[in-house]
């Protein structure tokens, strides 16, 4: 198999092989995703998942230091707000059989990026 790069206008279409580029795909039912309620009630009603696992990718888009019912918690303790999320992180990741050491990816957005410097030590 060849593919046809075209790097830009005035340049002749380069070739690579697909040996040199190869692509690898899932079958269909290993990209079928498994979603995870952390807190069912409180996703269904906002009508989102906790998690998702597609192949062998998880996808958590975020974490919240909240109660069952969805409520805020420790307001203005930024340290145990932390530490919520993280339980809540770690439960995720012990469903799907994995530890923070298999975290390729965090992104952190918080308010007081120097709490969260001093706390995450």
């Amino acid at each position: 198999m060849t593919t046809t790069l075209f790097t830009g206008r005035n340049e002749a279409p380069k070739t690579a092989t697909a040996m040199e580029n190869p692509i690898t795909l899932e079958p269909a039912e290993e990209r079928t995703p498994d979603y995870f309620l952390l807190r069912p009630e409180v996703e269904k009603a906002f009508g989102c998942s906790h998690a998702v696992k597609i192949g062998n990718s998880i996808k958590i888009p975020g974490a919240v230091s909240m109660d069952g019912e969805g409520k805020p918690t420790t307001i203005g303790d930024f340290e145990q707000q932390m530490k919520n999320c993280y339980a809540d992180l770690d439960k995720i990741l012990k469903h799907y059989g994995c530890t923070f050491d298999d975290v390729v990816v965090e992104n952190i957005f918080t308010t007081d990026m120097g709490k969260f410097l001093e706390f995450a030590g």
